[in-house]
């Protein structure tokens, strides 16, 4: 997944930043949309798996010094900001976008980004100066346009138009304090293009353009309409996207500038004007992501997606602006909403499964719990109630049926949800600001969750209309299909196959050999949850430590979309539909709490081998799995053309290994938590890109490519959701068994995980903070060759070395690892590079 980097360093104005993320997290669902701050520019390899670089709004003075402090890494992993080879930030966005790298700046991020800053001259506000870091727009950016800025404050901001070059009619969008590039058309030789230029008139019907701080407004200012507001420059390779307005701020009925208008007193509106003017306003939101929209696909190359209320074109108006109903109900607006959670258990005891869950947290004593509002008017909810939950990080409310009166209304409770009650002020930076933010976002956690329990008889299951993205009968027809399958792989004694593996006889153990009774059987899949929308699979299983405990071995929770998904370092994990997501519990005893660093590694090898079960045993098929490869630790790969044929451009965040490109097929992240008894319960959470391509690739996409080449004979059937979950959760089954039968050892999966990963003999190069055997020197060149049975490191060994990926002290314990002169590395996916063929340093 490519990442887009919002810098949110001294400066940055939090409102701003808020919105910018809001935008682009809207419009960019596939991308990793994250902060950082100037050193993390200066000095980390990021420019390789970067789609986009954003300075938003703020101050532009604060840029200057943070993003051109020099910064230096030390040999020993230590980073400083003096001494040794020096790096900025604003020299590597440069270097960035010269390479072909897009950027986005936004009122001051655009004042920054021109060759000359001119702001509030001759007044004591003043900031003029040159800008020599990344000159994007080689003149000057000189502002205010409009009177009344406030530093740190809304007070200034208003709703204008600005008039789009390419298109006959004008463009709403807000503006606080921002600046004109000016003369800009002279610049058409250095590659400036004029996107929109600052109107001469503005909009009557809003009577928002007005100075709210009662001064500004008699002061002669310089005339702006026709200078430049929006610009797009093509530097070397690369593009560099600015807007002197604010493009991120919503234009809705609740918006800042909207807010600030109605408080000042500038107006007083009768409820008809009202209706009319919020209608305006949601016609123009929509317009607003349209153009943002269109300006990321066809400027700057982005993969970029409407929400579905904004895609719906409307006719033009003899003024260019396009018609909604006056009231604004023919434009969806709202976010997404949290929606009802399934609770289901397959096979011949399914009710007695759930009905235990439930009794288990029925018996639970907590404080009280929240509703939604309107949830007393629920009449068919409220006659199925079976518990109520206040747990660690959620309240739960369990229904002990899912017929289809109570999907309806549960549905219907959730999607009409105000959450307005579950808001909370976003906190400023800078306390100068906490004035006039109005500024809310919603914390997801406190919205209570409803879960309904479907029984064994399909009238008390929703119905498939009911749940368009999820089908709980298919998925139980493909999960008990390949139990079978996995099993007569097992019973065969598939060659290579775990289920083959013998411990060595050790004549000082002469019992090693003997694989250890199997005190449980291992049913993975079941029970399962599932949720259209829900926060995130990992949070409700691994921070609800009450419905955890409630939870067997092998219960998985699947969604088709998480507003609040988790990642490997606290990176945001984006989930548009088409993917495949789900978190499963896993239970192990104290006496193997070494052994837990496996499950990353058993899930990664269950996700890539569920693959090749769901494609099926012809060779055609075969040939389309064997594309499906792991990196370590965490992570599943696909080998991909070189060259997207849609764009006709190589797609981002792709590596390339022994000659073949490979792009990100999906991800896994491992938490766990000590159960407070004798076990360590773990939540592994997978997502596997099964229908979506964008912005990687996906299963449907692999087997899209093999079709457009293969014989009538050999054309495969694209794999559903439901069917890839039951060949992955099976094979889980099939792994876990021998996993725990072997008390945690991983040496029954060896053969099969190293077929399957990249790594073998891979040479790469290894910083010295990486390097766990000491005095290895500051950096070596070397071949991975495989990790250790015990601990689960990651080896390597110099170049040089004679220990090959195929020999068995490869793979052995750390004995192994001393007598054959083996390096041994974390397991930290972060640490371990492909886009630059480096583990790098951790800093």
């Amino acid at each position: 997944m490519s990442d887009v980097l919002v810098y949110s360093g001294p400066g940055v104005s939090t409102s701003a930043l808020h919105h910018t993320l809001k935008t682009l997290r809207t419009l960019l669902n596939t991308y990793d949309v994250k902060t950082v701050d100037a050193k993390t520019l200066a000095l980390d390899p990021w420019q390789k798996g970067t789609a986009l670089v954003v300075i938003p709004g703020g101050r532009d003075l604060p840029y200057v010094s943070e993003l051109s402090r020099p910064y230096t890494r030390n040999t020993d992993g230590n980073s400083s900001s003096s001494g040794g080879s020096q790096r900025n930030a604003a020299q590597e966005v440069r270097n960035y976008v010269e390479s072909g790298g897009s950027f986005l700046g936004i009122c001051a991020g655009a004042y920054y980004a021109s060759g000359h800053c001119s702001f509030e001259k001759d007044t004591n506000m003043e900031v003029d100066g040159s800008r020599p870091f990344l000159r994007f727009f080689p003149g000057t950016c000189q502002g205010t346009v409009y009177p009344g800025f406030v530093y740190e404050s809304d007070k200034g901001a208003r709703i204008i138009d600005i008039e789009r070059s390419a298109e006959i009619d004008r463009w709403r969008c807000h503006y606080n304090g921002g600046g004109a590039f000016m003369n800009a058309d002279t610049f058409a030789g250095q590659g400036v293009e004029v996107l929109a230029r600052y109107a001469p008139t503005q909009p009557e019907e809003l009577r928002l353009d007005i100075d709210l701080n009662g001064a500004g407004g008699t002061q002669k200012r310089p005339d702006y309409a026709g200078q430049a507001a929006v610009v797009l420059s093509t530097v070397g390779l690369g593009k560099a996207l600015l807007f002197g307005t604010h493009p991120e701020f919503p234009l809705l009925p609740s918006s800042t500038p909207v807010l600030l208008a109605e408080n000042g007193g500038a107006q007083t509106q009768e409820d008809k004007d009202r209706q009319e003017r919020d209608g305006h306003l949601r016609m123009h939101e929509q317009r607003r992501l349209q153009w943002m929209h269109e300006l990321f696909t066809q400027r700057l190359g982005l993969r970029s997606e409407l929400p579905p209320w904004a895609i719906a074109a409307q006719p033009n108006g003899a003024d260019g602006a396009r018609k909604v109903d006056a009231t604004g109900t023919a434009v969806e607006t709202d976010e997404p909403k949290l929606q009802p959670i399934f609770l289901a258990s397959l096979g011949k005891n399914s009710d007695q499964v759930t009905d235990d869950i439930v009794r288990k947290l029925a018996a639970e004593k907590s404080s009280s719990t929240t509703h939604l509002a309107g949830f007393d008017k629920c009449a068919v909810l409220n006659s199925a109630r079976a518990a109520s939950v206040k747990d660690s990080n959620d309240a739960l409310h369990f229904f002990s049926r899912a017929d289809t009166e109570s999907v309806k209304e549960a549905k219907g409770l959730c999607s009409s949800a105000d959450y307005d009650a579950f808001s909370k002020p976003i906190i400023p930076s800078d306390p100068s600001e906490a004035e006039t933010n109005q500024d809310k976002e919603v914390d997801l956690d406190s919205v209570p969750k409803y879960i309904l329990v479907c029984k064994q008889d399909q009238a008390s299951r929703p119905s498939a209309d009911l749940l368009p993205y999820w089908n709980i009968v298919e998925y139980e027809k493909f999960l008990l299909h390949f139990r079978e399958a996995n099993l007569q792989k097992e019973q065969i004694k598939e060659q290579g196959h775990w289920s083959t593996w013998r411990a060595p006889f050790d004549p000082f153990n002469p019992f090693s050999f003997s694989s250890a009774p199997l005190e449980e059987e291992y049913r993975f899949g079941t029970p399962m949850l599932y949720s259209q929308m829900v926060t995130s699979t990992q949070t409700m299983l691994d921070k609800n430590f009450r419905l955890l405990s409630a939870l067997p071995v092998g219960t998985t929770f699947f969604a088709t979309q998480q507003m609040s998904g988790r990642g490997r370092g606290g990176n945001r994990w984006i989930s548009p539909k088409g993917c495949l997501q789900f978190s499963t519990v896993f239970r192990v005893p104290v006496s193997m709490a070494s052994k837990t660093v496996f499950l990353q590694y058993l899930s990664g090898l269950a996700v890539v081998e569920g693959i090749r079960l769901a494609l099926g045993d012809s060779a055609a098929a075969q040939s389309v799995a064997d594309k499906v490869r792991i990196k370590w630790p965490n992570d599943i790969y696909a080998e991909i053309p070189p060259v997207d044929e849609t764009t006709e451009r190589a797609k981002t965040a792709t590596f390339e290994l022994d000659g073949k490109r490979y792009a990100k097929l999906g991800g896994i992240l491992v938490n766990s938590q000590f159960s407070g008894g004798s076990e360590f319960v773990l939540i592994s959470g997978c997502g596997v890109n099964c229908l979506n391509p964008r912005p990687t690739t996906s299963v449907s996409d692999l087997i899209s490519i093999h079709n457009s080449t293969a014989e009538t004979s050999d054309q495969l059937d694209q794999i559903s959701q439901e069917k890839l979950a039951g060949a992955i959760l099976s094979t889980f089954d099939s792994i876990w068994k021998v996993f725990m039968r072997h008390s945690g050892d991983f040496r029954p999966f060896v053969d099969r995980y190293r077929q399957i990963w990249l790594h073998s003999d891979q040479e790469t190069t290894l910083t010295s903070d990486a390097i766990r055997q000491s005095g290895a020197g500051d950096e070596e060149s070397v071949r991975i060759v495989g990790i250790s049975s015990d601990y689960g490191l990651l080896q390597a060994v110099p170049r040089t070395s004679n220990v090959h990926a195929k020999d068995a002290k490869a793979w052995g314990d750390s004995e192994d690892s001393k007598a054959g002169g083996i390096i041994q590395l974390q397991p930290d996916g972060n640490s371990f590079d492909m886009l630059q063929n480096l583990v790098k340093r951790k800093v």
